[in-house]
């Protein structure tokens, strides 16, 4: 009988203490902390960015890009990003003629639960130094793409910076959400943008387990017709969770 009481009396602490540490680690608030390499590009290069540009392939329906890292693209440091995109239809496609720039860093964070998170903020300067769309380049569009990722789906945020026409970007899917800023489609001076990434993604839905996968800058210039869509912008600063 003795050894009956004390065995209960022991699964009873078991179950105590067991249960004290899941509470506790729930209750344990949970932090997105995240870094960009070379966030400020004072490195004078793209060290730790992963970049696509497309090239031109068609001679007689051109399509430049540039992505460069100098003095005189900074907003502070030593050095700056100047993003340049420019494109023409002049071939007349129906479809028109795009030139897309994808420039981010791949953060592979570890999973979180939403309702013992905090948030953090990402952060950057940008400044939009050249904007001509043509009239149908309402595809033309400057934003910062999140990617989170669950167990089962894929989730993406993007924050629109500019954007060529009133119908782009399109309504919100279950997958994806457009924010847009307060800055959006200003044009005049550097920018700052600061969100609670985490917090944003909590809006969006519900689910229990996430991660922070990537962070990208997707820069798109379109033309529809035979006159050119340029777009040039500066980006410095760079910075994740402290």
């Amino acid at each position: 009988m003795k050894v009956l009481i004390l065995a209960v009396i022991f699964m009873s602490l078991v179950s105590f203490s067991l249960f004290y540490s899941i509470n506790n680690f729930l209750k344990e608030e949970k932090h997105v902390t995240f870094n960009f390499e070379n966030g400020g590009f004072e490195t004078g290069d793209l060290k730790g960015w992963r970049l696509f540009q497309q090239s031109n392939l068609t001679g007689g329906n051109p399509r430049y890009t540039c992505v460069a890292v100098g003095e005189k693209y900074r907003r502070s440091g030593k050095y700056g990003l100047r993003v340049w995109t420019k494109v023409s239809n002049l071939y007349g496609w129906d479809l028109g003629h795009y030139s897309i720039i994808r420039l981010g860093q791949d953060l592979g964070e570890p999973t979180f639960n939403p309702s013992n998170l905090s948030g953090r903020n990402l952060s950057f300067h940008w400044k939009i130094s050249k904007w001509i769309v043509d009239k149908g380049g309402s595809y033309s569009h400057v934003w910062l793409e999140v990617t989170w990722q669950t167990t089962q789906e894929t989730y993406i945020i993007r924050y629109v910076m500019a954007t060529g026409g009133k119908t782009y970007p399109p309504s919100n899917t279950s997958n994806i959400r457009f924010i847009f800023l307060p800055q959006t489609n200003k044009l005049e001076g550097w920018h700052l943008f600061n969100r609670d990434i985490a917090s944003d993604f909590n809006e969006m839905t519900n689910l229990k387990n996430f991660k922070l996968v990537k962070v990208e800058y997707v820069q798109a210039a379109m033309s529809k017709t035979r006159e050119y869509s340029e777009i040039e912008v500066f980006l410095d600063d760079f910075k994740g969770s402290p």
